[in-house]
């Protein structure tokens, strides 16, 4: 379900909520689960706002690019956590060592 309005990006907690289903899904062994909660997750994106699905896809992917770069650069780890923490209302610590658990 679409959880934002019309014109506003993708909020980074509807992502991070979406990605932790999928790895709760995957912890558990159910591939079918994670496939659902990403396709779910994508086509929420497609329809509320296609303009940031490429975007998130780069981020998926680990990378990120715009016409100020000059290539592509990887997504430092430092800024996921830091948006992760946020996102959660935890530490950067805290998620850090959730992460590397």
């Amino acid at each position: 379900e679409i959880t934002w309005r019309a014109g506003e990006g993708v909020p980074f907690s509807f992502v991070a909520k979406k990605l932790q289903r999928a790895e709760n899904c995957s912890a558990l062994g159910d591939a079918s689960g994670m496939d659902a909660a990403l396709s779910e997750m994508l086509l929420c994106v497609l329809a509320g706002a296609p303009e940031d699905l490429a975007p998130l896809v780069s981020v998926l992917c680990d990378q990120i690019s715009s016409p100020a770069l000059a290539g592509t650069e990887a997504v430092g780890a430092s800024v996921l956590l830091k948006a992760m923490a946020e996102a959660f209302g935890h530490s950067v610590e805290r998620v850090k060592d959730q992460v590397t658990a």
